[in-house]
């Protein structure tokens, strides 16, 4: 995993798409008509102000980078950009886009590029031709544009902009502004650690902390502890503050949770402790918790749900108007097994999203 987060630490620094000072906003060039405008404002509508939905997929998914997690980029801001390779407009504005993210270097704000799945034989080869080293997503089936509501990225309907906040909920952005989408982006967002006080041989152990995968910085941050390099003791002592900063967040976030008498949602929480975690002390409640509670009826019983649950947004994504009865009928049977756990109300707003079918 370090080496992928090192692959998208080199597109985004490399390639300056970390963001710097707000600067004043800034015109985009020819935008398409405003009837396309008006109906993706409107396609969109759904999307913002709620939790940006997931990148789908593994790392068959992606080019220029490994995976990226949507929790691993809260308190950070994200451009994520909808657009089809085949658009003379869109090949057109690279130069442009690019030289706006050079003004956009040291604060925290991402660029991901989003193609539709009939992409993907070609995607690799245009982003050579135009520069591109911003991670890529491809959208299998689409899946992404539609929890979006950008609709599909397609020849009438080219380029879409979407951001993702610091809150990690969902924003309206605007490709033809280029800049002042990427300001927006940026408000209220920040680094867990200044980078300017991470010396260049911590960076990727910094980008690994930053970004939602410490197990992967582990080693580093403990070489660091016990360099004879002042800076570089400095940084990874640093890094080591903010790993157990969040560790101590997080569990009491999930003690919080069994207190509630919200045990699934507990035991999911000390879980993503175990694992996300594994390669750093934790408290010894996560261990004896998460055993206690991995042998409970109530999670055994969501996690049964929580199965049913992922099958159903599977069939969901496909995008087959056939199988949406069957992701409903899925869809209520988890709603009544899983009662007011986080899983049943993720199952509930989904058919809802069905028209409760």
């Amino acid at each position: 995993m370090m080496r992928s987060l090192v692959a998208v630490a080199v597109c985004l620094v490399g390639s300056s798409v970390l963001a710097q000072n707000n600067p004043p906003p800034g015109k985009a060039g020819a935008k398409p008509s405003d009837s396309l405008a008006g109906l993706a404002n409107t396609r969109s509508q759904s999307a913002i102000g709620n939790p940006a939905p997931p990148f789908p997929g593994g790392a068959e998914s992606w080019l220029n980078s490994g995976p990226i997690a949507v929790e691993s980029l809260k308190g950070k801001g994200v451009v994520v950009f909808f657009f089809d390779p085949n658009s003379n407009a869109v090949r057109g504005r690279w130069p442009l886009m690019f030289e706006t993210t050079k003004k956009f270097q040291g604060k925290p704000v991402i660029f991901i590029a989003v193609v539709p799945d009939e992409a993907r034989p070609v995607i690799g080869g245009y982003a050579q031709q135009v520069g591109l080293q911003w991670p890529v997503f491809v959208d299998t089936g689409g899946a992404l544009a539609r929890a979006y509501g950008v609709g599909e990225i397609s020849a009438m309907n080219d380029a879409q902009l979407m951001m993702i906040t610091p809150k990690a909920d969902v924003a309206r952005g605007d490709w033809r502004d280029f800049e002042r989408s990427t300001q927006s982006a940026l408000v209220g967002a920040e680094w867990t650690v200044d980078p300017a006080k991470i010396p260049e041989a911590l960076k990727p152990a910094w980008f690994a902390v930053e970004f939602g995968d410490p197990n992967a910085a582990a080693s580093a941050i403990k070489k660091g502890l016990t360099s004879s390099e002042a800076d570089v003791k400095q940084g990874a002592e640093l890094l080591k503050a903010a790993v157990q900063a969040r560790i101590e967040k997080q569990t009491a976030e999930a003690k919080k949770a069994l207190d509630e008498g919200r045990k699934f949602d507990a035991f999911s929480r000390y879980s993503a402790l175990a694992d996300g975690y594994k390669a750093f002390e934790l408290p010894a409640e996560v261990a004896a918790k998460r055993k206690e509670l991995l042998s409970d009826p109530e999670v055994k019983s969501a996690m049964t749900a929580k199965r049913s649950l992922d099958a159903a947004k599977k069939l969901i994504a496909s995008g087959k108007p056939t199988v949406k009865k069957q992701a409903a009928t899925m869809l209520r049977k988890v709603v009544q097994d899983a009662g007011n756990s986080s899983i049943g109300k993720e199952a509930e707003e989904l058919l809802q999203s069905l028209g409760g079918m």
